[in-house]
């Protein structure tokens, strides 16, 4: 992607702007985080690219800006990519009436050679990065082919979640696919053990569950605050209730109706908001597995 990393000179003032800013993002995201300022340029920009995004590519999906870097991180086939942004803002500043054409050949050259493949991972290289993700099945149906080498290894967790594996980059997260599988001669079983234990020590103190009639949340914001629900001890959370509503939260409380409600609420606004949700659901630990409350749904 030569025509994306060139002349990045030029836009040093707009490079300041978006370095001072830190974490600018779409409006889709977190709807607690800060405002910035922006050059109505800059601006209308960046509310062109994601209108161009939302309405032309509904299969990319936008996850936000690198904080201090003009880029931007897509979701490609389930592959988060960082994308700098310098020439496409000349392009479009040059030539506003060819933004679609532009942006369909950034995408088409992301996806040749801008995500990472098998090949790009050698294990001893990311086995101490490889941890794991709930996702709903659904999300998996719709993101992974069932077989073949670019089928994202995953095991089921429950009736409607299933736990992949990423392996955790700086600015974006790759899935394992069953071609990565092959190449490290590996199993699913492996990752699995693997990657909880990387999740594991993550953390200085371990996952512990609420005291009866609680309401507990987990917000590290390093991307497998949801995911940390896999490290509750079965033995000691039977009946806890659960929400994932995104990737950067995990709440629990006890079986009490003033928890359940504060868990139904502040799942349905986080999933809502979320640029990545994980479920609406409430869930119960029944088992070694997260059920779906669905008689105690509003």
């Amino acid at each position: 992607m030569d025509w994306l990393l060139g002349s990045a000179w030029l836009w040093g003032a707009v490079w300041l702007l978006l370095s001072l800013a830190g974490a600018l993002i779409f409006h889709r995201m977190r709807a607690r985080s800060r405002p910035v300022s922006l050059p109505p340029e800059v601006r209308a920009f960046l509310q062109r690219f994601e209108e161009e995004i939302l309405t032309r590519h509904p299969e990319i999906r936008l996850v936000g800006m690198v904080p201090g870097k003009f880029s931007t991180v897509l979701e490609v086939q389930g592959q988060e990519t960082p994308v700098p942004l310098h020439a496409v803002f000349r392009h479009w500043r040059a030539y506003p009436d060819a933004f679609s054409r532009i942006i369909e050949r950034l995408l088409a050259e992301v996806e040749e050679g801008g995500l990472d493949g098998p090949g790009d991972h050698l294990f001893e290289d990311v086995a101490t990065r490889i941890l794991p993700q709930l996702r709903t099945r659904e999300w998996l149906g719709r993101t992974s082919p069932r077989f073949g080498d670019s089928a994202i290894a995953h095991r089921p967790h429950g009736p409607d979640l299933a736990i992949c594996y990423v392996i955790d980059t700086d600015w974006s997260l790759v899935f394992v696919t069953q071609a990565h599988l092959r190449q490290w001669r590996r199993t699913e079983e492996d990752l699995y053990h693997l990657s909880l234990g990387n999740l594991r020590r993550l953390d200085a103190e371990p996952v512990t569950p609420p005291a009866p009639g609680q309401t507990m949340v987990v917000e590290h914001g390093d991307g497998f605050d949801a995911a940390r629900a896999l490290l509750l001890d079965p033995d000691q959370v039977q009946g806890l209730l659960v929400a994932i509503p995104e990737r950067d939260t995990l709440w629990m409380a006890r079986e009490t109706d003033q928890g359940l409600d504060s868990l139904m609420q502040v799942q349905q606004e986080r999933f809502a908001q979320s640029p990545h949700p994980v479920s609406s659901q409430i869930y119960r630990v029944q088992g070694d597995s997260l059920q779906p409350v669905r008689t105690e749904s509003p």
